[in-house]
C-alpha cells in the first residue's frame, strides 16, 4: 500500500516530471503500473530486508537492475521507493550517493533522516553497518571506489557506472 496523495502524485508528475518509478518492495504482486499511474515507466525490483543485510547474494540481481535503469538518461527523473523508504530505499540511496562521492558521514546523516517519517521505530547508522563491512572487503581506497568494485562484482558495467556519474554529477 502507499500513502501518497493525489496532490503528491500531481506534484511528482507535473512539477517534477518523473518518468520512471522503481518499486523495490518485495511484498506486492507484479503489475503493469505503479503508484504514479500508467504514464510512468514502472519497474518492480523486489528486494528483501533481512537482519540488517541488504547487499547479500539474494539482492544482487535487483541491485544490478536498479543501477542499469539509472544508467539510462532517458529514464530520468527517477523515483524509487519501498514500503516506508528506510531500509531498502536507504541502502540503494547509500550506494548511489556513495558511488557519486558523497562522504561517509553525510551518507549516515542522510540515512538517519528516515527517522522523520513514520517508520515504526528509530534507525541509526548501525542499521547498515553490515553492508558497510561488506563493502570494506572490496578494492578501493575511498568508499566510492569500493562501491564501484562491489557493483562491478554483481554485474554492473563500468560503462553504466560512468553513465550514472555523467548524468548525476554536475560538471560546472
Amino acid at each position: 500500500s502507499t500513502n501518497i496523495t493525489d496532490d503528491g502524485i500531481r506534484t511528482m508528475l507535473d512539477q517534477l516530471g518523473v518518468k520512471t518509478e522503481i518499486d523495490i518492495r518485495c511484498d506486492i504482486m507484479p503489475r503493469d503500473f505503479g503508484v504514479l499511474g500508467e504514464e510512468v515507466k514502472y519497474e518492480l525490483l523486489p528486494m528483501n530486508f533481512t537482519d540488517d543485510m541488504m547487499l547479500d547474494d539474494g539482492q544482487t540481481g535487483s541491485i544490478r537492475d536498479f543501477f542499469e535503469i539509472l544508467a539510462d538518461e532517458n529514464n530520468y527523473p527517477v523515483f524509487f521507493h519501498c514500503s516506508i523508504g528506510t531500509d531498502r530505499t536507504g541502502v540503494c540511496a547509500f550506494l548511489l550517493n556513495g558511488l557519486l562521492g558523497v562522504g561517509e558521514d553525510d551518507l549516515y546523516r542522510d540515512y538517519c533522516f528516515s527517522n522523520f517519517g513514520h517508520i515504526g521505530g528509530g534507525r541509526d547508522g548501525h542499521n547498515i553497518t553490515h553492508d558497510i563491512e561488506l563493502l570494506d572487503k572490496y578494492d578501493g581506497e575511498k568508499l566510492c571506489d569500493r562501491i564501484e568494485s562491489y557493483l562491478i562484482s554483481i554485474g554492473v558495467t563500468k560503462g553504466e557506472i560512468d553513465a550514472i556519474r555523467n548524468i548525476m554529477i554536475d560538471k560546472k
